[in-house]
């Protein structure tokens, strides 16, 4: 076995913390993930790390919106390429940013970058950007 039982159990509660969160930059579901992962050990080990993950919650702020974009938005801050977008906060704008990274805070996902027209560094909410 490469990890110890408490190293599985920490993957598994880590995993379990992360559900609250819809999208991933990487396009994948971390409820799909824990299914998986969770496929590659036996009956009674699956059963074992299922029933320890009842005994925790997590109350914290859960993804509010949906943000199809988050997987293209991560994969433009790794390719270092500028993206151009509406956005729509306050009134429509059409913004041009070189990203930086993304952040996920009160239930929203964020991405931080340098505004190319303002030289200077914005940070905007994912779900408010229309176009890429």
């Amino acid at each position: 076995m490469f990890f110890s039982k408490k190293e599985i159990f920490t993957i598994f509660f880590c995993l379990h913390l992360l559900k609250s969160i819809v999208n991933s930059p990487f396009g994948c579901s971390y409820n799909n993930i824990e299914t998986n992962l969770l496929q590659t050990f036996s009956n009674s080990d699956q059963r074992e790390i299922t029933n320890s993950m009842n005994y925790i919650n997590f109350e914290g702020h859960i993804q509010l919106t949906d943000v199809s974009n988050l997987e293209n938005l991560y994969a433009c801050i790794i390719k270092d390429k500028v993206i151009s977008f509406d956005y729509t906060r306050k009134s429509p704008t059409h913004r041009k940013i070189y990203p930086i990274h993304l952040t996920i805070r009160d239930g929203y996902w964020y991405c931080t970058g340098l505004d190319i027209d303002k030289s200077a560094y914005r940070t905007f909410r994912c779900d408010l950007k229309k176009t890429l």
